[in-house]
């Protein structure tokens, strides 16, 4: 995540007064209040705990990635020396969850429980013919083994060396104590103390002012009664009226959460041509792919009222940047996109909803649930069928002297909703995966969905007064012919896509 110098906050804070606008003012700090005994669950924390109560032992909910270094030898005990000082300053990955007498509560105990039972396996493959990919099948183990969240652990770790200055580092986590950004925070705070611990000094980090169960407390405070009522009422309105269901050309199958992933990456000339579009019309990316998408899904359906779930980071203070912790709220987009709206248009109507939906967003997705249950029969469709998550420099890899590094997300075979699109912007370029269901969509209709997901925007931001109409014409819902004819019209996508031929 980019963020302003000093010197550039000050002169944004000049140029506001010269206008007649006056900056916020610094929001209070958040008090520390220690761990001892139970602590109340953060808003987030408490709908995954009723999740987990309604549906225990699945993986669902668990987060992996895989870092990959290379051109340096480590040294197993000291990354398990340098991984049991990050659980020992981050407290929530040493908390357990339980039923208490006014609801769920966290409790967080001792480093000393750790101990030698940090769930920490070392594996040297170097020399076997498929390292790699029995490291792989490893680590989707470690991702698709239940937490049970009122026992210890709630992590896995691994590190797996794959051949001569190649290491792999799995990390599996449960969401209710990490989100993307904590992953980020473990391989920076890694990458401090493998050096320090190398050389037999002491950790180079200053002891965290806050906790997580801090937040948890400060978050509920905040959200008074009548906060959260004027909340709910807008939600009331938004999700007012029929939630029609996203008509998918898929497979007559129940969705059961089982889900696969389909990688891809933008081409060059694509992102090229999406970064001078933002520049041209002074819009972030995040916008504009978020657009793409409410495009693509008309394409795909014809459908005029479409809702998409879309996270939000409740990282909004500047106490919380390198707090490890689930930080994260859904969001309901609900875009009209009728009236035949050109890309242009879609854009303003996706950034309107988007800002009103900010302004709101602090109110949790179970509250909102039980708020319209009385309006809403079991026999319609879940709020959310279709998700997407831009995310611009999310993960910055391992820092470690003479070493690169690399990561990814694993796999884990399930699938939170029917379709959701993850973006990662970072380092010049786009990486984005399709999370489906398995038991609507295979993995052909999915490599389609990505490949017009792509020629959408393209078309979008080369010419924005493209109307939706168009865009359906062009590109198309039918799945795709076979023979020499289909080859051709993919190739042709593929041109458009890469900038080497006019739509």
């Amino acid at each position: 995540m980019v963020r302003p110098t000093p010197k550039k906050l000050e002169l944004l804070k000049r140029l506001l007064q010269e206008k007649g606008i006056q900056a916020a003012e610094a929001p209070a700090a958040i008090p520390a209040r220690g761990t001892d005994g139970d602590r109340p669950l953060s808003l987030g924390q408490e709908r995954l705990w009723f999740l987990d109560q309604l549906e225990p032992d699945t993986s669902l909910y668990n987060d992996a990635l895989v870092l990959t270094i290379r051109g340096v030898e480590l040294d197993p005990a000291l990354f398990r020396a340098a991984l049991q000082e990050i659980v020992r300053r981050h407290s929530v990955l040493r908390a357990t969850y339980h039923r208490g007498a006014a609801g769920p509560v966290q409790r967080v105990h001792e480093i000393a429980r750790f101990g030698a039972e940090l769930p920490f396996e070392v594996q040297d493959l170097e020399g076997e013919a498929d390292a790699r990919e029995r490291s792989a099948r490893l680590f989707l183990q470690d991702a698709q083994g239940p937490f049970a969240l009122d026992r210890l652990p709630l992590l896995r770790a691994r590190l797996v060396r794959v051949a001569p200055q190649e290491w792999r580092f799995g990390l599996a986590m449960h969401h209710i104590v990490s989100d993307g950004v904590s992953y980020g925070i473990v391989y920076r705070e890694l990458g401090a103390l493998l050096p320090a611990l190398a050389a037999g000094k002491p950790s180079p980090l200053g002891e965290l002012p806050l906790q997580f169960s801090d937040y948890a407390r400060w978050e509920r405070e905040r959200m008074t009664a009548e906060r959260l009522e004027e909340g709910l009422a807008f939600w009331k309105r938004t999700l007012a009226g029929p939630l029609p269901r996203l008509a998918w050309p898929a497979r007559a199958a129940t969705p059961r959460q089982r889900g696969a992933y389909h990688r891809f990456r933008f081409p060059d000339a694509l992102y090229a041509a999406l970064t001078d579009f933002c520049r041209r019309e002074h819009v972030t990316s995040n916008w504009v792919l978020v657009a793409a998408y409410l495009a693509f899904l008309h394409v795909l359906t014809g459908q005029e009222d479409v809702r998409i779930g879309n996270p939000s980071s409740t990282r909004k203070h500047k106490d919380l940047e390198n707090l490890v912790g689930f930080f994260v709220q859904t969001v309901i987009l609900r875009v009209d996109l009728s009236g035949n709206p050109t890309f242009r248009e879609l854009l303003a109507r996706t950034r309107r909803t988007a800002l009103e939906a900010a302004r709101y967003e602090e109110v949790p997705l179970d509250r909102i649930v039980q708020a319209l249950r009385s309006s809403r029969s079991e026999a319609e469709p879940p709020l959310i069928q279709a998700w997407i998550a831009p995310m611009k420099d999310l993960m910055p890899v391992l820092e470690l002297p003479g070493a690169t590094s690399s990561y990814e997300i694993v796999d884990g075979r399930s699938a939170r909703f029917e379709l959701a699109l993850i973006l990662d912007e970072a380092r010049g370029g786009v990486s984005a995966f399709f999370e489906y269901d398995t038991d609507l969509f295979d993995p052909e209709t999915i490599e389609r969905f990505a490949e017009r997901t792509m020629l959408i925007l393209r078309r979008a931001v080369d010419h924005p007064e493209t109307t939706l109409q168009l865009l359906r014409e062009t590109v198309g819902t039918a799945p795709a012919a076979s023979g020499p004819r289909a080859r051709g019209l993919e190739s042709a996508r593929r041109r458009i896509v890469e900038g080497r031929s006019t739509p």
